[in-house]
């Protein structure tokens, strides 16, 4: 069975060109595809679009944890020098307090010596 032609360009498959496509055809294949091209180039846009704004997260955020590194090495590092003075401290308070012992025991020494002549 052969489909019957009503007459209309859109549903002849090629008018009655025998075989060639009309001006019109070609022209609405052509307006088509022009439809599709610049659909694919609004999404092409979007896309980009979206890629520079994901590159511009992903370079903030790069930034961000850079940045939180570098105060974490410095605050380790002033944790670090923190700790080295404390040491220090804590070694001058262990010699002053030896010093201040043995004062405390030559003035015993010397009051008892003193006491002793004394009597």
């Amino acid at each position: 069975m052969s489909k019957v032609w009503s007459g209309s360009d859109e549903e002849a498959p090629f008018g009655d060109r025998g075989g060639k496509p009309s001006a019109r055809e070609r022209r609405s294949k052509y307006q088509k595809k022009e439809l599709e091209l610049a659909e694919e180039r609004e999404a092409l846009s979007r896309l980009l679009g979206d890629e520079r704004q994901r590159k511009e997260e992903v370079a903030r955020i790069r930034r961000d944890r850079e940045r939180k590194e570098t105060e974490m090495l410095q605050l380790e590092q002033r944790q670090r020098d923190r700790e080295r003075a404390l040491q220090e401290l804590e070694h001058r308070v262990a010699g002053q307090k030896a010093k201040i012992s043995r004062l405390e025991r030559d003035v015993n020494s010397l009051r008892e010596e003193a006491f002793q002549r004394s009597r």
